[in-house]
């Protein structure tokens, strides 16, 4: 089949982006099109659960999709000249489609002759399933033994090794300062406009420099409970009574189970806050603004806005990823953390405010190399221009990228 025919520069293409039930996709989506919005036309198409929460620039055209199907139709309708999937791997894993149903997709927008492009989660590392493993998340959310945990696994690694013949050969997308040595070809590499998410420019809370915020995912605490049972509960409870008592206000995003755990255990107080669930435009909000924010997950899509606002983060894990994909460690710190290793707390020890100090002042000069690292990059509307139009090379020849 021929490529799809190059577009020219000054053709306003309507641009579909498809995203997965993830968090971290959906936030590597949003500032993807806010980076190439309003050059670009973006078209967003989110699962019931983000559409419902959705608080994103009114501008934009906004689907819900609950089956591939839907998918098909807003194709249709909006006849795109190309789809972004963040992620087209987790579409599998959602239950949305299966293997079959998305290889059928594919072949449909190969068909419009649509350019397609995918992010990916699993960093290069689907090729081989040998370099992943979903027995401990399975084991730690469905609650089964080590040998079915083990064998779902593979029956979910198979299923990623087939989306990724079917994907191999179509431009991969990665936000952060990567190396092309540590990926297979067709790998392009980009940084948004972060500028936007300064600190400045959000209405400051009432006291943030006394705001703490703990950010943990259903399948970080899924993982921690599944390793300490309800003594990480009660460590979690002793954490927060210890801001509380030194004068801070603590807020803290978690899944709802864990959340009414905590609300069982904690004193009502005002400067306690505990959500499952947060408007986007809140939750980066408390991101930015507050004065320390703990993470169970060294990769979380967040770390940027505090990184490059140079405000502290802190770690209690690496997280599910590493969990998923243990060459993440080696190619997240060579890559993105630019060869720092961040430190670890432990949740059952007592938050001391001197040591928090002191990594603050650690993380601080080490944010500044990162930021580099992230400055190099691209911007989307170069990835855009590369693949989707045609440009004079040197010698003045026409070339396709």
């Amino acid at each position: 089949m021929p490529l799809p025919p190059a577009i020219h520069e000054s053709t306003l293409i309507k641009l579909l982006f498809i995203v997965s039930f993830d968090y971290g996709e959906l936030g590597n989506a949003l500032h993807f099109i806010d980076d190439i919005y309003p050059e670009y036309s973006p078209v967003l198409l989110l699962p019931p659960e983000f559409y419902k929460n959705r608080e994103f620039n009114p501008d934009y055209r906004i689907y819900q999709y609950h089956t591939l199907g839907d998918i098909r139709q807003v194709v249709q309708d909006e006849n795109p000249a190309g789809v972004f999937f963040f992620s087209g791997y987790l579409l599998t894993l959602d239950n949305v489609s299966t293997v079959i149903s998305m290889a059928r997709l594919i072949r449909f927008l190969k068909n419009r002759q649509i350019k397609i492009l995918t992010s990916d989660p699993f960093v290069g590392q689907v090729g081989n399933p040998f370099n992943l493993s979903f027995t401990d998340i399975i084991a730690s959310r469905k609650g089964v033994g080590r040998s079915r945990s083990h064998l779902t696994s593979w029956v979910l690694k198979g299923r990623l090794f087939i989306i990724y013949r079917l994907l191999k050969k179509m431009p991969h997308i990665y936000p952060g300062p990567f190396r092309q040595s540590d990926f297979p070809d067709m790998s392009c590499f980009y940084s948004c406009d972060y500028s936007k998410y300064r600190r400045r420019d959000f209405k400051p809370s009432a006291d943030p420099e006394k705001s703490w915020l703990f950010v943990l995912s259903q399948v970080d605490f899924d993982l921690q409970y599944h390793k300490k049972g309800t003594a990480f509960i009660d460590d979690f409870e002793q954490r927060i009574k210890e801001v509380l008592q030194m004068g801070g206000s603590c807020t803290i995003s978690c899944p709802d189970n864990l959340r009414l755990m905590l609300k069982e255990r904690l004193p009502g107080s005002c400067r306690l806050n505990i959500y499952s669930s947060l408007p986007y435009a809140d939750y980066m909000t408390k991101l930015i603004q507050a004065e320390y924010v703990f993470f169970w997950n060294f990769f979380s899509f967040s770390l940027i806005y505090r990184i490059l606002n140079r405000r502290p983060v802190f770690f209690f894990s690496e997280g599910h990823v590493s969990t998923i994909i243990p060459a993440i460690m080696e190619i997240g710190i060579r890559n993105y953390y630019q060869g720092w290793i961040p430190p670890k707390l432990n949740i059952a020890v007592p938050l001391n405010s001197e040591t928090l100090k002191l990594q603050s002042r650690d993380f601080r000069s080490n944010a500044e190399q990162i930021i580099r690292g992230f400055r190099r990059c691209p911007a989307p509307k170069q990835i855009i221009r590369s693949i989707f139009f045609r440009t004079k090379n040197a010698q003045g020849n026409r070339q396709d990228f």
